[in-house]
């Protein structure tokens, strides 16, 4: 018996001098840590875990030599692992336990963060905002879906939790968004802009490092440029420019007769993509009030192209700044704008406006009226703040930012703006042989040499300027707008008091407008005049000549209050004038199997596809 227990114990010795050293270590390092931790376990630690030759006789010994033999033991596995000093494996168990104890302390933090941070759903304890379920830590982030799709998905969310309440909570990673998705919720947010509430920080952001305008700014900074924005604008001053708009409509239907000509010629009828040569138009115009510049890129003049290219570009790269997760425009030295190519043709156009501005401040004093730009306006301000003793109302940095503001947003919003128009025209010829009369009758006057205003032109083009409206309702290039609460008392939103800045605001503008009645009778004897459906008629008076004077408060195509757009008057002379020049020269109808066209969010709402028509023209002006 004994013979046996010594052989067994010969194996467990030859066991630890040859197992590899990985599996020694593992042993010495788990007897070491329970033996350190409780003394009285001495040797039935380093026997169970090390499978050593000690005996339970020994292990049975007094507690005081329990642990002294533990120690011995380890001290011989160390020696057969080649470690000279024991300490050393068990100071390595000191490192190892405080490890453990700072992953213990970070799991717990993680733990409480994410039970914080789960979303439950539905209408959750002490809030009467709901707020859509989502996942621990990341919240809502993959229900969102692709940048293009969230406007949908905010428009499924907004009837499935927000129908109540008129707004809804979703959440990414930590961060709380408020949807606001019926009138009194809009307008409860909006009352409190431009000063409590403000735009996006990131939007505000991104366009400052392009166009630091009055689209960027808020507070006192906002206050000062909306006025020298304000005066430069209105129909008043507009009635100057009408000119350079009637030429501008009238070289983009002699293209487009051109484009029809070269078609016939080559035996064929082919459609027309309306989007690139609506793009110019509006670019021209832009030109045209802001500086007076007859661009003229509709007929790819050589002076407009590098221009042309150039706002195409910053455009594109402003949307990759807003939509990327990554600030990288922050860099230092701009080394982001350099990257994304944003940075040459940015100066190349602060360039040119530099020029601009010089030789109009040079000659401002001969000009005096003369000069109606907007430019212009904003330097005579400028000249009379001096002249007065006062600091002028915009640096130069601010007179160019606005000028390019006009182009970034007044040229990509009006263009979608008329595709929409045409499109909803080329679906309903009867819509269209009325808005066609009417731009007949426009052009006669014209064509007499009648001296016509602003005034006179809506008043002339009525069913136009209804098509005009009810787009700008359902499908408004500003059809979703980021808010942020930064200061004041807290808001009140669907019963929920908001404390600055915990929140972000998303205001379905369109969403509203499309759901909500605009008109009394309650959609009409029909139903053709329900919320949900394109009917231009709705914006007619009682004598169906003029339209309505009872504009709902939930038309909010053009902002709100203090922050209406200022460019608004000049979007709907040029949307309507350009829509009577094309219906004049032209009978439209869609592509054959032209798909739907639907809204989607690229910042700002615009077709998904390109509208594509035919243009047949007139037998009356043919």
């Amino acid at each position: 018996m004994h013979a046996a227990n010594s052989g067994q114990r010969e194996q467990r010795k030859r066991k630890v001098s040859t197992a590899p050293h990985a599996i020694l270590r593992n042993r010495a390092d788990a007897a070491c840590a329970r033996c350190q931790s409780d003394e009285h376990l001495g040797l039935t630690v380093a026997q169970t875990e090390l499978g050593t030759s000690m005996s339970a006789e020994e292990v049975g010994a007094g507690e005081a030599e329990s642990c002294e033999k533990a120690r011995r033991e380890m001290e011989r596995i160390c020696t057969s692992l080649g470690i000279a000093d024991c300490a050393e494996l068990i100071r390595a168990h000191h490192v190892s336990a405080a490890a453990v104890v700072v992953a213990s302390l970070l799991v717990g933090l993680l733990t409480v963060f994410v039970y914080a941070s789960w979303d439950h759903g539905g209408q959750q304890r002490g809030t009467a905002i709901p707020v859509v379920p989502g996942v621990p830590l990341f919240g809502n982030l993959f229900q969102l879906g692709s940048i293009e799709s969230v406007h949908e998905t905010l428009i499924e969310w907004s009837e499935r939790y927000g129908a109540e309440a008129g707004a809804y909570e979703f959440r990414v990673l930590g961060k709380r968004f408020v949807v606001l998705c019926s009138e009194d919720t809009i307008l409860e947010v909006f009352r409190h802009r431009p000063f409590d509430v403000v735009r996006s920080e990131k939007v505000k952001e991104v366009v400052a490092l392009i166009a630091p305008g009055v689209f960027s700014s808020d507070g006192e900074r906002w206050r000062v440029e909306r006025r020298a924005i304000g005066h430069a604008f209105g129909f008043g001053r507009l009635d100057k420019s009408i000119a350079g708009i009637q030429r501008a409509a009238c070289r983009l239907a002699q293209l487009w007769r051109r484009e029809i000509a070269a078609s016939h010629r080559a035996g064929k009828i082919a459609a027309v993509e309306i989007a690139e040569d609506l793009h110019r138009y509006t670019m021209d115009n832009v030109a045209h009030v802001g500086f007076r510049l007859d661009l003229d890129s509709i007929n790819r003049s050589q002076h407009s192209t590098q221009l042309v290219d150039d706002i195409r570009t910053i455009f594109k790269v402003s949307n990759q700044r807003l939509i990327g997760n990554v600030p990288y425009y922050r860099l230092p030295f701009r080394l982001g704008e350099r990257w994304d190519g944003g940075l040459p043709p940015t100066r190349r156009i602060y360039e040119q406006m530099d020029k601009i501005v010089s030789e109009l401040e040079q000659r401002g004093a001969q000009a005096g009226e003369a000069d109606s730009s907007v430019l212009a306006s904003l330097i005579r301000d400028n000249a009379e703040a001096r002249a007065a003793g006062e600091p002028t109302l915009l640096s130069r940095k601010q007179l160019i930012g606005n000028i390019l503001e006009l182009f970034l947003a007044g040229t990509d919003t009006t263009a979608h703006t008329l595709s929409w128009m045409l499109y909803q025209l080329a679906l309903d010829p009867n819509l269209q042989r009325a808005a066609a009369s009417e731009a007949d009758a426009f052009h006669q006057r014209h064509t007499r040499g009648e001296a016509l205003g602003s005034a006179d032109i809506m008043q002339a083009l009525v069913i136009t300027r209804c098509v005009f409206h009810e787009v700008m309702r359902m499908y408004g290039p500003g059809g979703m707008i980021q808010l942020e609460h930064v200061d004041g008392t807290n808001l009140t939103v669907a019963g929920e008091r908001i404390e600055p800045r915990s929140r972000v605001f998303f205001a379905m503008i369109n969403y509203v407008t499309q759901r909500e009645t605009l008109v009394p009778d309650d959609g009409g004897p029909n139903g053709e005049l329900r919320a949900d459906r394109f009917a231009p008629q709705r914006w007619l008076n009682d004598n169906k000549d003029g339209l309505t004077s009872a504009i709902p408060r939930s038309y909010f195509a053009f902002g709100h209050g203090a922050r209406i757009c200022p460019g608004k008057d000049l979007a709907q002379l040029e949307a309507i004038m350009c829509v009577a020049e094309v219906l004049h020269n032209f009978q439209i109808s869609l592509e054959a199997n032209h798909p739907p066209v639907k809204p989607v969010f690229r910042f700002t709402v615009q077709p998904d596809t390109p509208v594509r028509l035919y243009l047949k023209i007139r037998d009356a002006v043919a």
